[in-house]
């Protein structure tokens, strides 16, 4: 029998061939069944994580952008099918571009609350990006202003830095007039290239309240040229040793030398 030793006594409990057997079978099934736990855990993980990449958001405050975007600085404002605001502290241009078929115009109000609106009337398809290729968005929000009378739904594809899509679908007018507020975020190391947003038809007045949050990332050329800079310094330094001649190091800074020190070359 075996035993388990409390504070006082002793009590017996189960026979030792029958622990033993049971230890057996535990052993067995975790060789077996652990990894494919395992396995399917990492799964699960792995598929949250990539949709958990850009996550949208419906009502206002949900989140909060850095920067307000609006229509009294440089840029392409006024009426055209691509018009283009500039965030308040960055001074980042944003453009919105009509995705009409065919394209229609928009335009810029110059008094009043900024807001992009379709000179027809009503529109169904945007894309907004910023104007630089090396600038991304981490966050987005927007208000979209429903025609009188019109219903429908919209969708919210964000095209992420490696032209990867996601999107969302989402119900105008839910919140009542004026406070349709939709918002992405990005995880995951993710940054929003750019984000189009297609109503089921031309129900879109205009679009009005929007912030950003936005992240210049060098481009790889700049960071190749830098690379070839350091290289070819290095390069040439070797050069100049190998040859035997006498020169000064051209990494060593004028600072560290004693005051008074004059340089020039070896006769």
């Amino acid at each position: 029998m075996f035993s388990i030793r409390s504070n006082t006594h002793a009590v017996k409990i189960f026979p030792k061939s029958f622990l033993r057997d049971v230890l057996v079978s535990f052993s067995r099934v975790r060789r077996t069944t652990i990894p494919v736990f395992a396995a399917l855990l990492g799964l699960c993980l792995t598929t949250d994580a990539l949709r958990g990449d850009f996550v949208f958001f419906v009502g206002p405050g949900a989140i909060s952008p850095e920067e307000n975007i609006s229509f009294n600085g440089p840029g392409n404002i006024g009426i055209g099918i691509t018009v283009t605001g500039q965030t308040n502290k960055s001074s980042t241009l944003v453009e919105f571009t009509n995705n009409d078929v065919p394209q229609e115009a928009q335009s810029t109000p110059a008094m009043g609350q900024a807001r992009i609106e379709a000179v027809d009337g009503a529109y169904s398809s945007i894309i907004l990006a910023a104007s630089r290729p090396d600038v991304f968005f981490t966050e987005l929000e927007f208000n979209v202003n429903i025609l009188n009378g019109r219903s429908g739904t919209f969708t919210l594809e964000i095209i992420d830095q490696d032209g990867n899509s996601t999107f969302d679908t989402f119900a105008p007018n839910t919140l009542g007039n004026g406070q349709n507020f939709f918002a992405v975020q990005a995880f995951n190391g993710k940054l929003i290239d750019r984000a189009i947003l297609t109503a089921s038809g031309e129900i879109i007045q205009d679009i009005r309240q929007v912030r950003v949050s936005t992240v210049a990332v060098p481009e790889p050329a700049t960071g190749i040229m830098f690379v070839a800079g350091v290289a070819g310094m290095f390069v040439a330094r070797r050069r100049v040793r190998g040859a035997g001649f006498s020169t000064v190091d051209p990494f060593i800074s004028m600072a560290s030398l004693p005051c008074g020190t004059r340089l020039g070359r070896n006769r």
